[in-house]
C-alpha cells in the first residue's frame, strides 16, 4: 500500500527512498476486508498514490476535503491518485505539495474534487492513547498495499509480503498501545510524536500489520461517536514480513494528528479568500493575477470571485444584465457570499462621458440563494431620462 521506511525499536534501520512497504491481516486472507466494513469509519477516503492505470504505486493517501489530499512526505509524488482501482484523479502539479512542519507528511493537490468522504481531524480533545497502562484505544487500518505473499501458506504467526499481484485497498484493526517520539537524523530527517501499534492479534483475524505501499495509509478511530483520522502510516519495525504476537511481535508507527491538525489545516488554502480561491482553482502566476481573465469570458479573476463563477471556463450566466422592468431599471447579478476581502456595489450614471457614478437611488431585493450564491435585483428608483447601470467590484 504505502512505501514505509523502516525503523527498528533498539537500533536505526532505514530503507532508501527508493524502497517501498501494505496491510497485511492476521488470517493471511487476501481477499478478506476490502470493502467497506459499514461501520462509520471512512474507508472510501484512502487512495492508492499511483500513475495512470495504477502503474508506479508509491504510497496510500487520504483524502482530507475538496481537493486535498494527505500523505506521508517521503511517498513519491505520481500524476494520479485512485480510490477504487477505476477511476484516477490527475494531481495539479502546479500547486507545490505542503510539508507539514517537522513531521513525515504532506499535504497535495488534486485537479478535480474527488467527491468522497472527507475525513475530520483528530485534535486536542480526541483520545487516542491508553487512559491507562491496561486499556488500550482500538483503531480501525484503511490502507491501500499489498497483503501476504502468494507462496505463504504456512498458517504460523508470521507472514510473507507479497508483490503488486496483491496491492488492493484493505481495512483492519489494531490496538494504539502508546506514543514514541521521533528525532530528525541523517536517513530519516523527521521529527514527531508517532501513535504506535504492535502485532499481538489482539484484535483476532483482522488484525492488521502495513506492508509494502502503505505509508500514507490512515488510522481512524471512533471518537465519542465520530469517527477521526488519528495517524498517517510512516514506519514499520520490521521489512519483508510481519510477525503476530509471540515474544517478538512487530510494530507499525503513525504520526499522530492530533499534535498537527492545526497545520493541516492551514496548508489547506481558504478559498474564502481570493488568492486562496485562486489557488483551489489551480490558477498560478501570470493567470492568477486578480486583474486576468485567463478564460477571455470578459469577466477579471476579482470579479469572477465576487460573483462566484468559475475562472477557468467562460461565465456567460455570472455577467451581470440590466432589464426594464415595466418602466424601471433594473441590475441583475450574482455573488458569492463565501467571498471574503471584496465588495459589490450598484451604481447608475447618468452619462458615460463624464464618468460620475452614484450608488445612490438603488431598492436591492435578494431574490434566491443556491448555496453560497445569492441572487440579487438592484431596482434604480430615482428620476431620469436616460440612465447606464453597472457594478463597481473592488478589493478591500
Amino acid at each position: 500500500m504505502t512505501r514505509l521506511r523502516l525503523r527498528l525499536l533498539v537500533a536505526l534501520l532505514l530503507f532508501p527512498p527508493s524502497a517501498l512497504w501494505g496491510l497485511i491481516l492476521y488470517s493471511g486472507d487476501n481477499t478478506a476486508n476490502q470493502t467497506d466494513p459499514a461501520t462509520g469509519v471512512p474507508f472510501g477516503a484512502v487512495a492508492s498514490v499511483c500513475n495512470a492505470g495504477g502503474a508506479s504505486p508509491s504510497g496510500s493517501a487520504v483524502h482530507l476535503t475538496g481537493k486535498y489530499m494527505l500523505t506521508a512526505n517521503h511517498v513519491a509524488n505520481r500524476a494520479t491518485v485512485t480510490f477504487d482501482g477505476v477511476t484516477y484523479w490527475a494531481r495539479d502539479t502546479g500547486f507545490t505539495p505542503v510539508k507539514i512542519g517537522t513531521a513525515d507528511l504532506k499535504v497535495f493537490k488534486l485537479i478535480e474534487d474527488p467527491g468522497v468522504d472527507d475525513v475530520t481531524l483528530a485534535d486536542s480533545s480526541t483520545k487516542d492513547t491508553p487512559s491507562n497502562p491496561i486499556q488500550n484505544v482500538t483503531a480501525t487500518l484503511v490502507a491501500y498495499g499489498r497483503g501476504r505473499s502468494a507462496s505463504d501458506t504456512d498458517g504460523d504467526n508470521t507472514w510473507v509480503w507479497g508483490d503488486n499481484t496483491t496491492l488492493t485497498k484493505r481495512w483492519g484493526s489494531n490496538n494504539i498501545t502508546g506514543t514514541q517520539s521521533f528525532e530528525a537524523n541523517t536517513d530519516y530527517n523527521y521529527t514527531y510524536t508517532a501513535l504506535v501499534t504492535r502485532l499481538d492479534s489482539n484484535a483476532g483475524d483482522n488484525e492488521a500489520g502495513l506492508v509494502t505501499y502503505d505509508s500514507g495509509s490512515g488510522m481512524f478511530i471512533n471518537d465519542g461517536g465520530t469517527w477521526k483520522l488519528a495517524g498517517i502510516a510512516t514506519l514499520v519495525s520490521t521489512a519483508g514480513s510481519s510477525t503476530f504476537g509471540g515474544l517478538s511481535p512487530d510494530s507499525n508507527y503513525f504520526v499522530r494528528i492530533k499534535e498537527v491538525a492545526d497545520a493541516i489545516e492551514a496548508a489547506i488554502p481558504d478559498t474564502s479568500t481570493l488568492d486562496g480561491w485562486l489557488t483551489d482553482y489551480g490558477l498560478y502566476n501570470n493567470d492568477a493575477l486578480h486583474d486576468a481573465d485567463p478564460d477571455l469570458d470578459g469577466l477579471t479573476n476579482l470579479e469572477e470571485f465576487a460573483f462566484g463563477s468559475d475562472p477557468t471556463a467562460p461565465s456567460p450566466e455570472a455577467t451581470p444584465i440590466v432589464e426594464n422592468d415595466g418602466g424601471t431599471p433594473v441590475l441583475r447579478y450574482q455573488i458569492n457570499a463565501a467571498a471574503t476581502g471584496v465588495s459589490i456595489t450598484p451604481e447608475w450614471s447618468a452619462d458615460l462621458v463624464s464618468a460620475s457614478w452614484s450608488n445612490s437611488d438603488f431598492s436591492q431585493t435578494l431574490d434566491s440563494t443556491e448555496g453560497d450564491i445569492q441572487h440579487w435585483s438592484a431596482s434604480y428608483t430615482g428620476a431620469f431620462d436616460t440612465v447606464f447601470l453597472h457594478l463597481n467590484v473592488q478589493e478591500l
